[in-house]
């Protein structure tokens, strides 16, 4: 989400380092990490991590300020909107909230303005113009931004022989980062292209990814 995957740096070397209020889970849109709060404090910080080195908090969105020793740690942005969900019960339940109930998700507001910043590949894997690959490879693609499942077809997402036919496979997605995984082996010794056209896969809110992208990998 934040940097290359496959240099990661070490547990005793960070990238970069930020000092947050107690906290438990992320998630990542525009350029931004949503930190989820842990009991007692509900909401979540936004976090501005476009360089990795030096994260800076950019504002505070607040939860269910009506119960008490809830949190909302289970984050996901949609739009300017952002989503809060908790899987545990409130430490005192307040009278608008069945007795023993889980209170589920609250919607914040993270940003005044409509979110309009068009998804972006972050990362591909295999890495454009690596050779020697496996041809079992699977192709991996982290965005930006969470992208809309619905969007994503055979006309957005093609992978093919340079020249050649788009090969048939399966997709899926976990938070940013879509998975294309071939019906078949891919065949030894040939040139793969990537191609994603601009304005196909789209976020949750539309927006569309601004220019086509285009990655090459080669087989064994």
């Amino acid at each position: 989400m934040l940097s290359d995957p496959t240099d990661i740096g070490a547990a005793d070397a960070p990238i970069g380092t930020l000092t947050t209020a107690d906290s438990e889970y992320m998630s990542f849109a525009d350029g931004f990490m949503f930190l989820g709060h842990k009991r007692p404090d509900p909401g979540a910080t936004k976090i501005d991590v476009t360089d990795p080195t030096n994260m800076v908090p950019h504002n505070r969105i607040w939860g269910r300020m009506d119960l008490v020793g809830n949190d909302d740690q289970f984050t996901v942005a949609v739009g300017n909107l952002l989503v809060m969900s908790d899987d545990q019960k409130p430490i005192e339940e307040a009278p608008v909230a069945p007795d023993n109930a889980y209170v589920g998700t609250v919607i914040g507001l993270h940003a005044a303005a409509k979110d309009t910043v068009p998804p972006a590949v972050d990362t591909i894997i295999p890495k454009n113009g690596a050779t020697a690959q496996h041809v079992k490879s699977r192709i991996g693609i982290s965005f930006t931004d969470n992208v809309e499942l619905a969007t994503v077809n055979p006309e957005t997402l093609i992978v093919r022989p340079v020249g050649g036919e788009p090969i048939a496979g399966t997709w899926g997605i976990y938070a940013t980062v879509l998975n294309f995984d071939p019906a078949e082996d891919l065949m030894p010794g040939t040139t793969y292209e990537v191609v994603l056209p601009a304005g196909g896969i789209k976020d949750y809110v539309g927006n569309g990814i601004a220019a086509e992208f285009t990655s090459t990998f080669t087989t064994q």
